[in-house]
């Protein structure tokens, strides 16, 4: 017998998990109607799928709505989305996750992960929702722009980018600017501000909230504008929103705090 024939050849076989991540969907939905979070997948059996709401900056992340055992799995669902979540189920057979979201509120604004899982492969998918109000009518002059943040954020509210509306620390109350205080009626735990609003030529224009927290900086701008009703004696108000998140270099930042 050759030396070749007695060595005794094993054959290792590796399993190997395959996760497949997508880019984020931009989901834009209309405050207190319904929208749907676009999720695909690759489909096969035992399909496990979950939906969560992400946080950037303390990393936690809420139960949005579950799904596997062939049915919803809902025990665990955070509060605020109670009766609002349901998927296609007639659909999920053929590779469709996505989730119906009722009755859109401010707190819904955020990034949602899809994890959908088989005996195939993981898959996830992220998905950012704002919430807008195309069109809000005003009868008290007050329009409500919408921002969020968490406790952790420092909050800077200004006005076509040169005026400086008020400022919140974490943790501390905010500063309203002395030309401004007239205007501001309150603003929110997750940063949205409460305005009185009292005509195009004092009120329109373009609103920057802006989000500090560690390295990272997000800014949404917001563009008013007011339709003035004279027969009905009321305003009428436009708002888009649009959300961008910056990640700051530290000499960056520290030129920020230098010029604050």
């Amino acid at each position: 017998m050759t030396a070749l024939n007695r060595v005794q050849v094993h054959k290792a076989v590796f399993l190997m998990l395959v996760v497949l991540v997508q880019g984020d969907t931009q989901v834009g939905c209309v405050f207190g109607g319904s929208c749907v979070l676009p999720c695909r997948f690759q489909p096969n059996s035992d399909t496990i799928l979950h939906w969560n709401k992400i946080f950037k900056t303390d990393r936690k992340k809420l139960e949005v709505h579950s799904y596997y055992d062939d049915q919803d799995q809902l025990g665990y669902q955070d509060p605020l989305y109670k009766g609002r979540t349901s998927l296609f189920h007639d659909q999920i057979s053929g590779g469709n996750a996505s989730l119906r979201l009722a009755r859109v509120n401010l707190q819904d604004q955020g990034r949602y992960l899809c994890y959908a899982s088989t005996s195939l492969n993981s898959q996830e998918a992220f998905v950012t929702l704002t919430v807008r109000a195309p069109m809000q009518s005003a009868p008290k002059s007050e329009v409500l722009l919408p921002c969020e943040a968490s406790g952790l954020d420092d909050i800077t509210w200004t006005f076509n980018h040169n005026q400086t509306i008020l400022r919140r620390q974490a943790g501390q109350e905010k500063v309203v600017e002395t030309e401004w205080q007239q205007h501001v009626r309150d603003l929110s735990e997750s940063g949205s501000l409460l305005l009185y609003v009292t005509s195009s030529a004092q009120s329109e224009g373009t609103y920057r909230c802006t989000l500090r927290y560690a390295d990272e900086e997000d800014v949404t701008h917001i563009e008013l504008k007011i339709l003035e009703d004279p027969i009905a004696g009321r305003l009428s108000v436009n708002i888009q929103r649009q959300s961008v998140m910056l990640n700051l270099l530290w000499s960056e930042r520290a030129t920020l705090s230098n010029n604050t």
